[in-house]
């Protein structure tokens, strides 16, 4: 009898030295999976779920470790094209995922059907890092919220590659001294890609440093409030093309900017243009330029619909354009101080 409980207790002290967890397909180590900082590679093996730990291996998508760990936030992830065998692939995102540094290998084709899916939009992916896209992922299934949540100061980019993102939001929500930089030019739709869709398609700066790097950006809505007075807006020698359409009391502003006062030279916009054009639909838009900034060069061009201008306060620019048949009306006492005041044929103000 106590042979037999020696040899089972020295079977449970082995299990607890080397755990183990076993799934279809696969057999992982538990505790190489809790270090932190771990260089995780997809072959999507198991499944196509992100969050399967089955699905990822340590240092190399060629490596027999296996971490049993879904990416976290300290953890880089890499999606190689070598893994992409055959002509049909997804990465599915189905519940709130997480990632530090996350790579698409640029040697992926089109001819491989790469998709990055995830229908929910309520559904997260929480970037602690870098975001390097590839130029052949198939991005336009996934539709859930994209947050930039850098938790230390310093600066992380997004290199978009072409993509158009349809996405409820991409959220950047950095901490204090945190910045994102855009490698490349970026654009945010709404999941139908028609403008007229309320609080989707948007790019919303929370706290943090949001550089746009001289690069062009396209939204359907842009909005950068709340009461973090880290907040910090750069748009220099950049183009912003926003076309988001009001409907309703719900508060979507195509573009929505307020510092609260906090941080009056919260926005730098040198050599920057602010397009606020039409959405393609009948119906209005409403802007909120926020209190005692100043813009470089703002149009406002929309043929159809009206365009309501909810300031409150003064909107100071070197260059203001209503291009031709524009109707605007200009809320709460605004009014436009500027060097260049241009209205072409047909507007109303």
């Amino acid at each position: 009898m106590n042979h037999y409980f020696t040899r089972f207790f020295l079977a449970c002290l082995w299990l607890i030295s080397f755990p183990l967890w076993s799934a279809a397909q696969c057999t992982c180590n538990a505790t190489l999976g809790a270090n932190p900082g771990l260089e995780l590679y997809w072959v999507g093996s198991n499944s196509n779920n992100y969050n399967d730990r089955c699905n990822w291996r340590l240092n190399s998508p060629t490596g027999t470790q296996v971490p049993c760990q879904a990416p976290r936030s300290s953890d880089n992830v890499y999606f190689m094209s070598a893994v992409f065998t055959g002509t049909s692939h997804e990465v599915q995102i189905d519940q709130n995922s997480n990632c530090h540094h996350m790579f698409w290998d640029d040697n992926i084709t089109t001819a491989q059907n790469v998709r990055l899916t995830g229908a929910n939009l309520g559904v997260q992916l929480d970037v602690y890092g870098n975001l390097d896209m590839a130029a052949s992922i198939n991005v336009a299934q996934f539709n859930g919220l994209l947050r930039f949540t850098a938790i230390q100061p310093g600066m992380v980019t997004l290199r978009s590659r072409g993509q158009e993102w349809l996405l409820n939001t991409l959220e950047i929500a950095l901490a204090a001294g945190a910045e994102l930089q855009l490698l490349d030019a970026l654009v945010v739709e709404n999941r139908l890609a028609n403008n007229i869709r309320m609080n989707e398609g948007r790019i919303l700066l929370s706290s943090g440093h949001f550089n746009t790097n001289g690069q062009q950006l396209e939204a359907d809505y842009f909005e950068a409030s709340g009461n973090n007075t880290s907040r910090q807006l750069t748009i220099d020698n950049s183009t912003l093309l926003l076309d988001g359409h009001y409907r309703g009391n719900d508060g979507s502003a195509a573009w929505s900017i307020n510092f609260n006062g906090f941080n009056n030279a919260g926005l730098s916009a040198t050599d920057s243009h602010l397009k606020l054009i039409s959405p393609g639909a009948s119906g209005s838009q409403i802007y909120r330029f926020g209190q005692s900034v100043t813009y470089d060069s703002i149009t406002i061009d929309k043929q159809m619909g009206r365009h309501y201008i909810n300031s409150g306060t003064n909107i100071d620019c070197r260059y203001f354009r209503m291009a031709a048949h524009t109707a605007a009306f200009m809320g709460g006492g605004a009014q436009v101080r500027t060097d260049e005041f241009v209205i072409e044929q047909g507007c109303f103000l």
